[in-house]
């Protein structure tokens, strides 16, 4: 079993022409399904197109909240991700519900290289994709899962999650400060002086400092930094604002 202990519900949604449902999964279940199943390639113009929209804008779904508010309902990210890439990841199990019968995928939502993302798997439970390879991406399976019933779920998700930052956080408005770095983009995300942010840097030396800095004061280290988080409090309130 995983040490993440998730919270196992299920969340049922209802489209215009199907039902689906998201169950967390331990580490342990994704890496078994994950065996027996194929990467799923779609038109992602649904993210870029939602991404461009979050941009900047404190309103929208950002990387902080979406990673509050995932690990609120059903517990820590797992740590199979690329660190370098990734500060979360949360593997599920999507159900998708029709009158041809139910079709079972892995979602991962995880944020990768700065911006929040969604992978598909088919898991491979039928006969007819028993020589289909786990790491050969393929089409989308237009009579299971179109990829315009694909862009569908994934707009709902992100729209569900965007409504859902919006009332949570008006009313819960004591958040405890963290933060996560993201290290190929020299992203650093989180929650700082009562205010959410996001902030790329184009100076690897500055970026360090900060993370060292936040790592020192709200991550596991012990080392005493005092001096420096001193002098990177004025920074850091200058980037985020």
């Amino acid at each position: 079993m995983s040490n993440n202990s998730p919270v196992r519900p299920q969340y049922q949604f209802e489209s215009s022409h199907f039902y689906f449902s998201l169950l967390r999964l331990t580490d342990n279940e994704y890496q078994e399904f994950r065996t027996r199943s194929f990467p799923i390639r779609y038109d992602t113009m649904v993210l870029w197109s939602l991404r461009q929209k979050s941009q900047n804008n404190p309103n929208l779904l950002m990387l902080p909240k979406l990673l509050i508010l995932l690990e609120k309902e059903f517990g820590r990210s797992s740590k199979a991700y690329d660190s370098w890439k990734q500060g979360f990841y949360f593997p599920f199990l999507l159900k998708i519900q029709k009158p041809s019968g139910p079709f079972y995928y892995l979602l991962v939502i995880a944020d990768y290289r700065g911006g929040i993302d969604f992978s598909l798997y088919r898991v491979i439970d039928d006969a007819k994709f028993s020589e289909k390879e786990p790491e050969v991406y393929q089409s989308p399976i237009e009579d299971e899962l179109s990829d315009l019933e694909i862009a569908h779920v994934v707009s709902y998700i992100w729209g569900f999650y965007k409504g859902y930052a919006n009332s949570y956080f008006a009313q819960n408005p004591h958040i405890t400060p963290f933060f996560r770095y993201i290290a190929s983009e020299n992203l650093v995300y989180g929650y700082w002086d009562d205010q959410f942010f996001e902030r790329v840097f184009e100076d690897d030396n500055s970026c360090r400092i900060l993370v060292k800095a936040l790592d020192d004061k709200y991550g596991k280290s012990s080392k005493s930094v005092e001096d420096e988080i001193c002098q990177t409090q004025e920074m850091i309130l200058k980037i985020i604002t």
